[in-house]
């Protein structure tokens, strides 16, 4: 009887004090009273349970990471294989030149003119580097669990269990 005396001198005291402190962080006088009152309204949601259930799915932030790492894996290996084809450039200028301020030319310097370059460099052959480079790619995406659960129709990230009961 004493131990539960003692706990409720205790919950009272506790209670106190958090009255106090919630007082004192909304900056009201210590020993104000305070009201609790209950917001919270039950609301039942009605629809298909498999519905929310495949939304809950498609929209696990697990499975939005491995999409996003699959899609960065395609892009490495569309990235790798560009190597196979040329690098193409294009650069311009337009260039006033002259021997005064006003950069009106000079008997020796056009005033004005346009300049346009166009660079193509492609490397033929580079003994298997590009071709293994984009194999390795291809390698890593296969590997990537991201592309397990898309090809295997799992929706389990790595590290969780899977009831196999059910």
């Amino acid at each position: 009887m004493a131990n539960t005396q003692q706990s409720l001198v205790r919950a009272r005291n506790l209670a106190q004090t958090s009255r106090s402190t919630f007082n004192t962080v909304l900056v009201r006088p210590v020993n104000d009273p305070v009201e609790v009152e209950d917001i919270l309204v039950f609301k039942p949601e009605t629809g298909d349970f498999d519905a929310y259930v495949k939304l809950a799915l498609d929209n696990r932030p697990e499975i939005k990471i491995l999409d996003v790492s699959l899609l960065q894996a395609d892009q490495q290996i569309r990235l790798a294989r560009s190597k196979f084809y040329p690098e193409v450039g294009l650069t311009y200028q337009y260039i006033s030149q002259g021997d005064s301020a006003s950069v009106s030319g000079s008997p020796y310097v056009d005033a004005n003119h346009w300049e346009a370059l166009v660079v193509a460099n492609w490397t033929f052959f580079e003994w298997g580097k590009t071709y293994y480079s984009s194999r390795e790619k291809e390698s890593l995406k296969a590997a990537n669990p991201g592309d397990q659960i898309r090809r295997g129709g799992r929706h389990s990230p790595p590290g969780e269990t899977v009831d196999a009961g059910s």
